[in-house]
């Protein structure tokens, strides 16, 4: 009597040594030619579970992966790359360069920095004040001031309408002669035009046209 593993499904078959030829008696695959694995009278019976794999090392990548190249995959022998010491891991008497790795500065993204005055339009676009001398209009033009574009579908604003100056924390305008006309909130909260050519203390509120804005700080955010 012999004890024969079926080399397709593993089976372990007792066969009879008159048995010319063995066939396992699971998948029916001839035995001939597989190996012994006890010969008779053994007293230990052979595990039928298939044996481990054997487990095969990681490659190693090369440092520069244009190596990488000469021979399809790295070499084994190739260095592994070296990532900076973590701040948790030095120890004192690292060297310097490890130390300057881990005790950079770490930047933030910060907030936008806001412009100082803004002119702020009825439906809430916003538009920057650059400068302290604007002429503002339709399609504004100067060539000693700044220029602020102000959009008007219904075309009541003059091309260059008015200009505006900034005196510290206080503003004046100045009608530059328009069509329509540019009225400046009072004290009294009333909406009064101001005459063409003199410039008026501006308290927060003026409109060009038909137009209603509102001159503010920038981190202001209240609406009209």
């Amino acid at each position: 009597m012999r004890m024969i593993q079926c080399t397709f499904c593993l089976q372990v078959n007792l066969v009879e040594e008159a048995d010319g030829e063995p066939r396992c008696k699971h998948c029916g695959l001839e035995l001939n030619r597989v190996r012994v694995l006890f010969p008779e009278g053994a007293a230990t019976v052979p595990s039928t579970s298939p044996p481990a794999p054997e487990l095969l090392a990681a490659p190693v990548l090369a440092a520069d992966p244009s190596e990488w190249a000469k021979g399809g995959w790295p070499p084994a022998h190739a260095p592994a790359q070296q990532m900076p010491p973590s701040a948790e891991f030095l120890q004192p008497g690292d060297s310097a360069d490890a130390t300057q790795l881990v005790d950079r500065t770490v930047y933030v993204p910060r907030r936008p920095q806001l412009p100082e005055w803004v002119l702020e339009l009825e439906d809430g676009r916003v538009f920057e004040l650059n400068g302290d001398d604007i002429v503002v209009g339709r399609r504004p033009a100067a060539d000693d001031a700044a220029t602020l574009l102000v959009p008007d579908e219904g075309r009541t604003i003059s091309k260059s309408h008015a200009r505006l100056r900034r005196h510290g924390d206080t503003w004046t305008i100045e009608d530059l002669g328009s069509a329509n006309g540019t009225l400046v909130r009072d004290s009294d909260g009333i909406d009064r035009e101001i005459p063409r050519g003199v410039a008026t203390v501006v308290t927060e509120y003026l409109q060009l046209g038909t137009t209603r804005t509102r001159l503010r700080r920038g981190a202001e955010s209240d609406s009209l």
